[in-house]
C-alpha cells in the first residue's frame, strides 16, 4: 500500500512540474519604455552632447523627475558586495536637469580626484530648438572651467563648446552637421535604401573622420566611418526585434570586435548585458553587466558582475 501511494504522489508531482511555464531570461512577456537610452550606456555615443537622448522624457514627466545625478566610480574589487561606495570618491559626476515635460535643459559634468573637482563643464540647451528628425539639440552656452582652491574660484578657460555640431545641409536623403573644432561632419542618412559604398561616396563624399548614421540616434541601425570608398571603420551595428526592442549591438574597430546582448527582466526593463570581446575572431574576454532597478524600473546601479579582482566601473543614479 505504501508503495502504491508513493507512486501516486510521484506521478502527480511529475505531471504538475511538467505543466509549469519555463521562464527564459531575456525574453519577457512584454517590454516597457526604457528609462535609459543607448546614448547613455554606449561609450562611443554618450559624449555627443548635441544629442542628449539619455533618458526617456515621457517617464521623467510622468514621475515628476527634474534632476538626475549620475556618479561614476572606478574601483578594484571582486564582487559588488565588497564595495562600500560611501567610502569612495567618484571619478565623474554628471547632473541632468529637466523641465516639466522631461526635456533636458542643462547638464553639468564634473571630473574629480579624491573628492576635489578639478574640472567642470556646464551645457545649457534650448528645448524650443529641438530637431525631432535627428534628435538634435543645439548647445546654447557652455562653461568650461578648472577649479582653484574652491569651485567659486574656478577659472573659465573656454566659453565655446568643442563638442558643438552646427546644422550644415538638409534634404530628403540626408542631414549633415559640422563641428569646426574637430573638422568633422555627421551625416544622418534618412533614405536607408542608399547604403551601397558607391552611393554613399557619390552623395556624401565623407572624409575618414566623418561619421555616418543610419537613420538617427533615436533608433540607430548602423553608425560608422569610411577609410576609403569601400572599407568601413569604427562600426556600430544594432539588432532589434520586430516591435523595435533592442536585442544586441556590436562595435568593430580594426581587428577587434565587442558584442553586447541586451538582457531584460521579467517585467520588461533592461537588466544588463552579456559582453564578448574578440580579436581577429578569437574570443579574448567575456563578462556580464548588471543593471539594478527600483520598483518602477529606474536604474539605480550599473556594474560589472565578475568575481575576478580587477578595476571595474560602477555607475549610480539618484533621482529628484
Amino acid at each position: 500500500m505504501n508503495y502504491r501511494i508513493y507512486l501516486f504522489f510521484l506521478s502527480f508531482f511529475s505531471l504538475v512540474s511538467c505543466t509549469q511555464p519555463k521562464v527564459k531570461e531575456g525574453a519577457p512577456s512584454h517590454f516597457q519604455r526604457q528609462w535609459i537610452k543607448p546614448n547613455l550606456w554606449i561609450s562611443e555615443l554618450n559624449d555627443l552632447y548635441n544629442f542628449p537622448y539619455w533618458f526617456d522624457d515621457s517617464l521623467l514627466a510622468k514621475n515628476h523627475i527634474h534632476k538626475i545625478c549620475q556618479k561614476t566610480y572606478f574601483e578594484n574589487y571582486s564582487t559588488i558586495q565588497n564595495v562600500n561606495l560611501d567610502l569612495l570618491s567618484p571619478d565623474e559626476i554628471k547632473t541632468y536637469y529637466f523641465d516639466d515635460q522631461g526635456k533636458i535643459i542643462r547638464m553639468e559634468w564634473e571630473g574629480l580626484h579624491d573628492n576635489f573637482v578639478y574640472k567642470k563643464k556646464i551645457f545649457r540647451y534650448a528645448a524650443d530648438q529641438f530637431d525631432a528628425e535627428i534628435h538634435y539639440l543645439p548647445i546654447i552656452t557652455q562653461k568650461d572651467s578648472v577649479s582653484g582652491n574652491n569651485l567659486a574660484d574656478s577659472v573659465v578657460i573656454s566659453k565655446h563648446s568643442e563638442e558643438q555640431y552646427l546644422q550644415d545641409k538638409k534634404n530628403r536623403n540626408y542631414t549633415s552637421l559640422y563641428n569646426p573644432t574637430k573638422s568633422q561632419r555627421l551625416f544622418f542618412v534618412h533614405n536607408t535604401a542608399l547604403t551601397s559604398p558607391i552611393t554613399i561616396d557619390t552623395m556624401l563624399s565623407p572624409a575618414p573622420n566623418d561619421v555616418l548614421i543610419f537613420p538617427d540616434f533615436y533608433k540607430p541601425r548602423k553608425i560608422y566611418s569610411v577609410q576609403n570608398k569601400i572599407l568601413e571603420s569604427n562600426v556600430l551595428e544594432f539588432r532589434y526585434d520586430p516591435p523595435g526592442n533592442l536585442l544586441s549591438y556590436s562595435y568593430r574597430q580594426n581587428s577587434s570586435k565587442k558584442e553586447r546582448r541586451v538582457l531584460y527582466s521579467s517585467n520588461g526593463y533592461i537588466s544588463g548585458f552579456i559582453e564578448k570581446v574578440f580579436s581577429d575572431n578569437y574570443l579574448i574576454r567575456s563578462g556580464r553587466t548588471i543593471i539594478q532597478q527600483d520598483a518602477i524600473g529606474r536604474p539605480v546601479k550599473i556594474y560589472k558582475n565578475t568575481e575576478v579582482p580587477q578595476m571595474k566601473k560602477v555607475t549610480v543614479f539618484e533621482y529628484q
